[in-house]
């Protein structure tokens, strides 16, 4: 039993891998850029690219082998023609804070026109920061006439301006458009200062040329240094961060909100376990009768009905028209009463019938039958033979639904104000509040799984002839 208990833990890993990976894709992926979400409909792309860079959403995705340097740029921004000693230049400079680049003109349009009047011409581009140590990668695509060619030097921080070396020499053959790869490998024989701004610049000779779609790139020391690693690591440490809305710790957040959402939950789960389970013994005593025909009713309309019908009758009747109940807060045993009935009847329906249906097929066993036979009573067979068999079913249904008692009820601490697990839960999907969202996955898939292995060592209890393998 040991060696099982130890591999059903060691399963919570790939678990809870699998679940953080499939919101991380739905909020990280499919849901789009979480900094412009969070910055709101109006900032500016400065603010966007500020709230991606303190968040870590300018980190690769999964695997960084290789990190964009700089932002996207402004239409015009920062372009200019300087004549230097005959020669045209195009002085590019970006900014820090960007990792995604489009190249547009000061006309708006995408790509530089290389016009040369004497020479050759030159589109140079900033590297701030730059390190000597680490690879950095240049990609661009260019058009051009057969007969152009074109080199890519580098001037290093602190380096003469004649020692720039040259990354790459090319020779452009016709006039589609080539892509271009320039990888700037690590260095140490120039006179670099690390920390400085080094320039890199693209040279065309021979005619006129477009530059367009060039993106700068810095190579990635550790590639698990990514957005979504960093969230397992932090987790691996019961790290859960802080909220994005208000700033608190998660972890605060949960030890709070853990207390009001088991004073709804636990007795909801209670009560509605023992009535379910008492009415369905019932049902089995009295099957056939209109008392169980009756019940089956009733279950039936009760699962039929929605849990926000319920919400808003209970509501309207007993605490608008009667005044019996608050209807927003918790501060006192009289907040919770009316939550606690509203969910054990939105609930029982389901429970009921389950339950009958366990009870009912159970009574039409062998054993049963050898019960009544031997002179048992319809008390004796219901308690010590039919529940006792029925216990496998119960413990299932019961044990699984366990890890859902500290999340609360969600539509219950939303309509009722309850600062409940639930509550927080809704108002960070309503906010995009995903550092909340991610632990209480976390938190979910870990206690899911425990579940789960407390249910199979019940079964071990309640039959002996179940062994664990």
């Amino acid at each position: 039993m040991t060696a099982y208990i130890i591999r059903r833990l060691l399963s919570v890993i790939p678990i809870t891998l699998g679940v953080l990976l499939l919101v991380f894709l739905i909020y990280r992926v499919i849901g789009g850029d979480p900094a412009a979400r969070l910055a709101g409909k109006n900032a500016t792309p400065a603010k966007i690219e500020q709230i991606r860079k303190t968040f870590g959403y300018d980190k690769p995705k999964f695997f960084g082998f290789w990190v964009q340097k700089f932002f996207r740029a402004q239409p015009g921004a920062g372009l200019g023609v300087v004549p230097v000693s005959g020669q045209t230049v195009w002085e590019f400079c970006l900014n820090l804070c960007s990792f995604r680049l489009a190249v547009v003109s000061a006309s708006g349009q995408t790509g530089w026109n290389f016009k040369p009047a004497q020479g050759a011409t030159r589109l140079a581009v900033a590297l701030p920061d730059f390190d000597a140590r680490q690879r950095y990668r240049m990609e661009f695509r260019v058009e051009a006439p057969q007969g152009c060619s074109l080199r890519v030097l580098l001037a290093h921080p602190g380096a003469k301006p004649e020692n720039q070396p040259i990354i790459l020499e090319k020779s452009l053959s016709n006039n589609a458009r080539t892509f271009v790869t320039a990888d700037i490998a690590p260095t140490v024989d120039l006179d670099a200062a690390d920390g400085g701004t080094a320039q890199v610049t693209v040279e065309i000779t021979g005619g006129e040329a477009t530059v367009s779609a060039l993106q700068v790139w810095r190579a990635q020391s550790n590639p698990f240094d990514s957005q979504f690693w960093q969230i397992v690591s932090q987790f691996a440490q019961l790290n859960f961060g802080k909220s994005l809305q208000s700033n608190q710790r998660i972890s605060r957040m949960m030890a709070d909100g853990v207390v009001p959402s088991l004073c709804i939950t636990t007795p909801i789960f209670v009560i509605e376990f023992v009535v379910a389970v008492a009415l369905a013994l019932l049902c089995a005593y009295y099957r056939n009768t209109w008392l169980d025909r009756t019940f089956v009713v009733i279950s039936i309309v009760g699962m039929s009905v929605s849990g926000l019908v319920y919400i808003m009758l209970g509501q309207y009747f007993f605490s608008f028209e009667l005044g019996w109940f608050p209807v927003w807060g918790f501060e006192g045993i009289n907040y919770v009463l009316l939550p606690v009935v509203i969910g054990v009847v939105a609930s029982i329906g389901g429970s009921l019938r389950f339950y009958r249906t366990i009870m009912l097929d159970e009574m039409y066993q062998d054993y049963v039958r050898t019960a009544f036979a031997k002179g048992a009573s319809q008390r004796q067979v219901l308690f010590k033979h039919v529940l006792k068999n029925a216990l496998i079913p119960i413990l299932t249904n019961v044990v699984v639904a366990i890890p859902f008692l500290y999340t609360g009820s969600l539509m219950l601490e939303s309509f009722f104000g309850i600062p409940g697990l639930g509550r927080m839960t809704v108002d960070a999907i309503y906010t995009g509040d995903e550092p909340v969202l991610f632990a209480m996955v976390f938190i979910g898939s870990v206690v899911f799984v425990i579940a789960n292995l407390i249910t199979d060592l019940c079964y071990t209890w309640a039959d002996p002839r179940i062994r664990l393998q």
